[in-house]
């Protein structure tokens, strides 16, 4: 489960062109030289490393944010979660070491897993150092209903929520260049959301407005693993976006991104498409996120811009596309935007405390393909990879190759089913794991903490 992570500096390239198809051309009969022929083996060899690279390309997910002024790239590319994250991906085939069988599985099933899941410890979070602000009011984010609404054009939305979206620029001591990126007005009187990830490091922040002025703006709150921050600048009468429910909306709706791509000269571009999938899941240093999916184009510097549906109201913050780590091809189509749902959950916290509390279990687990069940005789579940010794699950004797079947008494077949089930819960709630191990089936009870203290 712990994504692959490729630093970048080459953030924009053109789209590549496709050659023009070879012109027919009289052959010529050439005398065969020793030079040529080394020439030719060569050509080969780099033909066949080259197709080994091309066929084995795992998509990855990039996060937008861009530095600026010839600054290094503030970029990672991730994985589609592969089987250790609950998916159906095909597993990449296993070396043969002596214990193997002639089938490809090893003797014992644990040795079988432990080459796809592996044990990682948990990504470190960068903090913002930007100067506090306490929030005087802790103040709810309010999901409004579009039921009855008439659907606006492209051209009445552009007018109407264009100027909601802002720019962000982002200095690190130390460093050339700058972050830049896109936030959301949240409230009238200078509450601005974003993506953590354009403050991360960093210890100045300025916040551009529609009308060109800028603003230095202090940290309300940020989490890191939901990649929200929540920023303050001193400024009233701004024209706050109306925050829509993700909840509501279903795969087709027409949906509408609006951010500052690239640079401020690019500042609130609007591009259109659709809902792709409500639920999907992306692994995102090793922890889980469940977003939205859209068509809607999203280039370098969206980060923390809004996506609305056609009442005008921010259904998402658009934060990452889909890319290619093993080229310079950039996957097209395939944008991605954590739900407003999500984003009342965490920002609410954000605003009253400054960070964001959520039940940890302590466990990382990977999907027990059907073909490997059968195979070792074991029941449908996931497999445990590893146990965080600061958890209440060590101390109660969860294992490392244990199988996990249940939770609270739900069969639980991929990690999506397990945050489902924590997601209801709080810290210090009891949850029950039922785990088979050594041929037997044990109910093990225990309690949800702060996973902030693991992270």
């Amino acid at each position: 489960m712990n994504p692959n992570e490729f630093e970048r500096s080459d953030w924009y390239a053109p789209a590549h062109r496709a050659p023009a198809p070879p012109q027919p051309q009289p052959k010529k009969r050439k005398p065969h030289t020793a030079l040529k022929v080394v020439s030719l083996s060569l050509c080969a060899v780099l033909l066949l490393v080259a197709s080994v690279y091309a066929f084995s390309d795992a998509f990855g997910v990039r996060w937008f944010s861009r530095r600026g002024d010839g600054g290094q790239s503030h970029s990672f590319t991730f994985e589609i979660p592969g089987p250790g994250s609950g998916s159906a991906a095909e597993k990449e085939p296993a070396e043969e070491t002596p214990d193997d069988a002639s089938d490809g599985y090893a003797e014992d099933f644990r040795d079988f897993f432990r080459q796809y899941y592996t044990q990682t410890e948990p990504a470190e979070d960068e903090a913002s150092k930007l100067a506090r602000y306490a929030a005087p009011d802790a103040f709810r984010l309010s999901l409004q209903d579009a039921e009855g609404r008439q659907a606006l054009t492209l051209q009445e939305l552009y007018a109407s929520c264009a100027d909601t979206v802002v720019g962000i620029r982002s200095l690190e001591k130390g460093t050339m260049g700058y972050y830049w990126g896109s936030g959301i007005v949240m409230r009238a009187d200078g509450y601005i959301l974003t993506n953590q990830h354009l403050i991360a490091g960093t210890d100045k922040a300025v916040v551009i407005l529609s009308d060109g002025t800028e603003h230095d703006a202090l940290l309300v709150g940020e989490d890191a693993q939901m990649d929200l921050a929540v920023l303050k600048i001193e400024a009233d009468g701004l024209h706050a976006a109306e925050f829509g429910n993700s909840a509501a909306l279903t795969v087709g709706d027409d949906v509408v991104a609006i951010g500052n791509p690239l640079s401020d000269s690019l500042s609130r571009t609007m591009t259109n498409g659709i809902i792709s999938a409500i639920d999907r899941s992306v692994n995102l240093r090793s922890r889980s996120m469940t977003l939205l999916q859209t068509t809607a184009a999203i280039n370098e510097g969206s980060s923390g811009g809004a996506l609305f549906n056609l009442y005008g109201q921010v259904v998402g913050v658009t934060f990452m596309k889909l890319q290619n780590p093993y080229s310079d091809v950039v996957v097209e189509g395939l944008g991605f935007a954590i739900p407003s749902a999500t984003v009342k959950a965490v920002t609410d916290q954000l605003i009253a405390t400054g960070k964001y509390v959520r039940p940890g279990i302590g466990i990382t687990v990977g999907a027990v393909m059907p073909e490997d069940a059968a195979h070792y005789g074991l029941p449908g579940g996931l497999y445990i990879s590893s146990v965080s010794p600061a958890s209440d699950a060590a101390k109660k004797g969860v294992q490392e190759g244990d199988i996990l079947t249940h939770v609270n008494g739900i069969p639980v077949r991929k990690t999506d089913d397990v945050l489902a089930i924590r997601d209801t819960m709080s810290i210090g709630d009891t949850m029950t794991l039922t785990v088979f191990r050594d041929g037997e089936t044990l109910d093990i009870g225990i309690e949800l903490y702060n996973l902030n203290d693991l992270y």
